[in-house]
């Protein structure tokens, strides 16, 4: 079993449930197919080779699974803050002078 990550009390469980809901949608079907290609990769391997490259193809497969993991909750946050351009330093022209015939 995964060791648990302390982390501080939610500020509203109705929110933390929905994340968990949200982020657990986004993982089912990749974990389910996850689960598939490791159990086929392992089930076709000879004897012998239970151990080595399998190791880190099953590895790399845990890893992306983590990174689709962080990603979802990432994306299931809400956004706190808007991100604005600065204002601009150039000042603006006063109003425009009238045309004059030559």
């Amino acid at each position: 079993m995964l060791p648990k990550i302390p982390n501080s009390p939610p500020s509203d469980s109705s929110k933390r449930d929905d994340r968990i809901h949200a982020i657990r949608q986004r993982l089912t079907p990749l974990l389910e197919q996850a689960a598939d290609d490791m159990a086929r990769q392992l089930a076709e391997l000879p004897d012998q080779q239970l151990f080595g490259a399998i190791e880190l193809a099953l590895r790399t497969q845990a890893q992306r699974l983590a990174a689709a993991a962080h990603q979802a909750a990432i994306d299931t946050r809400e956004k706190k803050t808007t991100i604005t351009a600065p204002a601009s330093s150039a000042s603006t022209a006063a109003t425009m002078p009238n045309s004059s015939t030559t």
